[in-house]
């Protein structure tokens, strides 16, 4: 679906608007304490597909198979304590990344990519549990999904190449993602592992149930900020 240029300039200013209203509301959710805080950054590849019955039907009447993707996910995160109970320390972790939502489906003469850009805003609670040597912890949270682009597909077949794209409801999409992962501290700075799942909840396009989602390896590196 193409639009007017006017249609697509205040698509895109919509888009900053909400990108701004977003990191504002970071802005005034996270204390920023005088002890604890931390930054870093976290990249690595994952496993991305779409789901969702219409998805499935999709496939099903044009004769292919669901197929995963791969992509390289890579992104910033702020990381503040926010309270202690026994042993474990719960953080609140915002971050901003840069991904591709993506999946495909294919047969033995015809595939199919779809895939779209995606300014992805996790807002994350975690629980630490220390160990001799760092810690173990889980996370849960939800998420803002903001599209660059429209969702573009390519259909490839022995005759003909179809390429086109499909616009996002909103331009928004909320989701949700949960993982678990392992720190631990390596001279001035701090080295992470940890293994996630997001998944879309909100109307991905309009009258359609359709969903992105992923699985991801990560490795971080974050350091603390001095505030004397």
């Amino acid at each position: 679906m193409v639009g007017t240029p006017f249609c697509g300039w205040c698509g895109r200013a919509i888009r900053v608007g909400i990108l701004c209203a977003t990191l504002m509301l970071f802005t005034l959710l996270v204390p920023l304490p005088s002890q604890g805080l931390e930054v870093g950054s976290v990249f690595g590849p994952g496993v991305e597909w779409i789901g969702g019955q219409d998805w499935k039907n999709d496939l099903s009447d044009a004769g292919l198979h669901d197929s995963h993707s791969t992509d390289f996910l890579y992104g910033i995160f702020l990381r503040t304590p926010l309270f202690q109970w026994g042993k474990v320390q719960f953080q609140l972790r915002p971050e901003v990344q840069i991904m591709t939502a993506r999946g495909s489906g294919s047969s033995p003469t015809e595939n199919l990519e779809v895939l779209a850009k995606v300014l992805h805003f996790p807002f994350l609670l975690e629980g630490w549990y220390p160990l001799q040597l760092g810690a173990v912890y889980g996370f849960v949270g939800p998420s803002l999904n903001l599209f660059l682009t429209g969702i573009d597909y390519r259909f490839e077949s022995v005759n003909e190449v179809e390429e086109g794209s499909n616009t996002p409801y909103y331009g928004v999409v909320v989701g949700a993602l949960l993982g678990v992962g392992f720190a631990f501290p390596i001279t001035t700075f701090s080295v992470q592992l940890e293994a996630r799942y997001t998944h879309t909840i909100s109307l991905v396009l309009k009258d359609k149930d359709t969903t992105f989602g992923g699985f991801y390896l990560l490795l971080g590196v974050y350091v603390p900020i001095r505030m004397d």
